[in-house]
């Protein structure tokens, strides 16, 4: 009773899979097929322009990023060159008060007045310097 069911067991299978592989065998009719390449194309474009699409929001974004990025270069720029103008000023502005310290009187009374309008002048210049050059001024 075993070895009848092993065979029909087998002979089963054997059916199973001749139906299996002559349904595999069969091919589509032209209009299918055509109907089939159509489809595929026509979603194939769809997701073609959506990714470009994509592709195009992303690189405008990437634009205005690099945008605002260029903007606080030229900024930061801006300001160091500032800072450092500043500091060039304010050193000079030491210097020749201590060289004006040599005089006496009048002369040195003259001497701290026109080191004062040099630096309040070298200010005026950063300052102007700055706003030209800063974007966000």
């Amino acid at each position: 009773m075993n070895a009848i069911r092993k065979l029909a067991v087998f002979l089963f299978s054997i059916c199973a899979l001749s139906l299996i592989v002559s349904g595999c065998d069969r091919q589509e009719t032209p209009a299918k097929t055509a109907a089939d390449v159509a489809k595929a194309r026509a979603e194939g474009d769809k997701n073609v322009a959506k990714e470009r699409s994509a592709a195009t929001a992303n690189t405008v974004e990437a634009q205005k990023d690099a945008s605002k990025a260029d903007a606080e270069l030229a900024h930061q720029s801006a300001t160091g060159e500032h800072d450092v103008a500043i500091a060039k000023a304010e050193a000079a502005h030491k210097v020749t008060l201590q060289a004006c310290e040599a005089r006496s009187g009048d002369a040195l009374s003259a001497c701290k007045k026109q080191a004062d309008a040099d630096f309040e002048y070298a200010k005026l210049q950063a300052n102007s310097t700055e706003r030209a050059a800063d974007p966000k001024r």
